[in-house]
């Protein structure tokens, strides 16, 4: 049996490099989940009631469709990291994906997940920030990284 590897992911260039690093580490045997969120946001196209503001009724269509765009972006990266990870030898039965609607902050979401998931190992890239902005905000894969118990981070 292999390991059990989260592999967080969006649409930037940060998430195909720890793509392309699990394609290299990655065993035929490993078991790798590509979890993406939507954010938060989203859950507003979900409402309807008559109480709702007419503006945002009438700026709905428009908001909500900058929503599905972003949700077919995330596909379309879920869609080439399993294309990048099955031309390297992973069978296409251990590539899963998990897309969900973001209800929490980013790190701890994932944090959740991995350990309801009993995962061995998290892969994620690092966004390309200043050091001052890491030091007083930091960024996802460092709370991550910082946060996580018990359960093997990989930042890339």
């Amino acid at each position: 049996m292999g390991q059990k590897i989260l592999l967080p992911i969006d649409e930037s260039g940060n998430s195909l490099r720890a793509v392309n690093y699990v394609a290299k580490v990655s065993k035929p045997e490993d078991e790798i989940t590509l979890y993406s969120l939507l954010p938060i946001s989203s859950k507003a196209c979900e409402l309807d009631d008559p109480s709702l503001a007419p503006t945002f009724k009438q700026n709905k269509v428009v908001y909500c469709g900058s929503v599905n765009l972003k949700k077919d972006e995330l596909i379309s990266s879920i869609a080439k990291a399993k294309e990048i990870l099955s031309n390297t030898g992973i069978p296409s039965k251990n590539i899963k994906d998990k897309l969900e609607n973001q209800n929490k902050k980013i790190a701890d979401q994932i944090i959740d997940e991995a350990h309801q998931g009993k995962y061995d190992t998290i892969v994620m890239g690092k966004k390309k920030r200043s050091k001052y902005i890491d030091f007083f905000i930091g960024g996802v894969a460092k709370k991550v990284l910082l946060s996580a118990k018990d359960i093997t981070v990989v930042v890339v």
